[in-house]
């Protein structure tokens, strides 16, 4: 029973090797290109395949080590402190780029306007006129002609630079569109208001004395006298 049990115990024990084994993962020179182009987030897992010469299989299988992904992160973590030391990744080197790279621009619309042949053109001594030959006309009749028009792509790059530096500068603020109006119906109701009825005092008439005619309560209204009257007036 002894040896049984030693058995059992070395199975399992050899078992656990070999599971071990198994999700242990080795580096190899394939998997530490594959690591460095996956930090570089350029390529494509098919075509990282093929660079370290292995299936695309191979490469998503590797990305679920927690030893690959690790791998991945000190690279991307290396690459990104790298780059922080370029001059370009510091802002105030971007606007004074930017700064340089716009006083070019406006001294090209600068000597634009002190041009001779562009100022006999209406709207040339702005400078934002461009000059162009264009040939109409085909054969012996053909001729050429000068065509001034706007600079369009230039005053857009111009506004580019400018917005850019607010941009980075933290100055700049993207225009929203103001909040509809909510507007509530207004729903008018005509309002009914009946006259007060009439009172009519129920009381008995005061008993007549001989010979005479039953005089009504003060204040009672006479229910023969008001048929009679509007029986007159329908009829």
């Amino acid at each position: 029973m002894a040896k049984a049990k030693r058995s059992g115990g070395t199975v399992k024990a050899s078992k656990k090797r070999r599971r071990n084994k198994k999700s242990e993962f080795r580096w190899t020179v394939a998997r530490e290109q594959a690591a460095l182009l996956v930090a570089d987030d350029v390529k494509t897992v098919k075509e990282i395949a093929a660079a370290v010469g292995v299936t695309e299989f191979a490469v998503y299988k590797w990305k679920t080590y927690p030893a690959f992904n690790k791998r991945v992160d000190d690279i991307t973590n290396k690459l990104a402190a790298k780059a922080l030391r370029f001059d370009i990744a510091k802002t105030e080197e971007r606007v004074r780029h930017l700064d340089k790279y716009w006083k070019k621009l406006d001294r090209v619309v600068e000597q634009r306007a002190n041009d001779p042949e562009l100022k006999a053109a209406p709207g040339g001594d702005t400078g934002l006129l461009v000059r162009q030959r264009r040939i109409i006309g085909t054969g012996k009749k053909a001729k050429e002609i000068l065509e001034y028009e706007a600079d369009i792509p230039l005053v857009r790059e111009l506004r580019e630079h400018l917005k850019h530096a607010a941009q980075e500068l933290g100055q700049w603020q993207e225009d929203r569109a103001p909040a509809a109006a909510v507007i509530y119906p207004i729903e008018f109701v005509e309002i009914y208001r009946a006259p007060p009825p009439e009172v009519i005092d129920a009381r008995p008439a005061e008993p007549a004395a001989a010979g005479g005619t039953a005089v009504p309560p003060a204040g009672a209204i006479d229910l023969g006298a008001a048929f009679d009257s509007v029986h007159s007036e329908g009829g």
